[in-house]
């Protein structure tokens, strides 16, 4: 390897951290989550935890289920954000406006246009255990 490249590695590797999130700094709270979270897995909806889960999430992600997944302290700060503090403006009332609910049956409308049946009838396709 010549040197060129050997010094070039070398300051590479000592940049700060914050040099190469400048990248993400046009990216809305929402898209710094898809980008992140998604990269290893679903971006799960806020609406699927409370928001002391997300917290405590965001706060652990050094041991995150067993994965170092630590990310800067902007970053991180931005999706907790995202995934606290604006929650109860974007959390739909019915469950078939979810958007975990959106991403496993479509929408409702497109549904029950193609099968006649609507999304609230849950038990026509899922054997649910009523008291």
């Amino acid at each position: 390897m010549s040197t060129r490249r050997v010094l070039l590695t070398a300051v590479l590797a000592f940049l700060p951290v914050a040099a190469w999130a400048a990248g993400d700094a046009g990216l809305t709270d929402r898209q710094l989550w898809v980008k992140e979270c998604g990269s290893c897995h679903d971006a799960y909806p806020s609406g699927l935890l409370p928001g002391y889960a997300w917290k405590k999430i965001m706060d652990t992600l050094d041991k995150h289920f067993g994965v170092d997944a630590r990310l800067g302290d902007s970053v991180r700060g931005k999706i907790t954000a995202y995934l606290v503090d604006g929650r109860a403006t974007d959390i739909p009332l019915r469950v078939t406006e979810q958007d975990w609910f959106r991403s496993i049956h479509g929408s409702p409308e497109a549904y029950l246009k193609q099968t006649g049946i609507p999304l609230s009838n849950c038990g026509h396709c899922h054997k649910i255990d009523t008291p």
